[in-house]
């Protein structure tokens, strides 16, 4: 797959979660600045998985819009049915000790 030329990519991205959409477009470029911190100077929550998201925010043309979860979006839907069963599938797979493979 071919990762689609910046300049002419743009994404509509939907979410039900006021927290990712306003970490993304009010709060990120702050913790940024202040070593991945609040302004209550915790640590900023997934600050792992926020700094994965930032770059590609920026790389390309992103639209967030939110949507109220479990009103009957089919997207939001799609997505907690996807979520749930992957969830459902992780649980049923045996815990392998990775420290044994070669």
């Amino acid at each position: 797959a071919q990762i689609p030329d910046s300049t002419n990519a743009e994404i509509l991205l939907t979410t039900d979660s006021n927290y990712v959409k306003d970490g993304i477009t009010k709060w990120i470029k702050g913790w940024r600045k202040n070593g991945w911190r609040t302004k209550d100077k915790k640590p900023v929550k997934n600050s792992d998985l926020w700094k994965l998201l930032d770059p590609l925010n920026t790389l390309y043309r992103v639209q967030w819009h939110w949507v109220k979860g479990h009103s009957g979006n089919p997207e939001n839907s799609m997505a907690d049915k996807l979520a749930s069963d992957a969830c459902f599938l992780d649980q049923q797979t045996p815990e392998k000790d990775h420290r044994n493979l070669k």
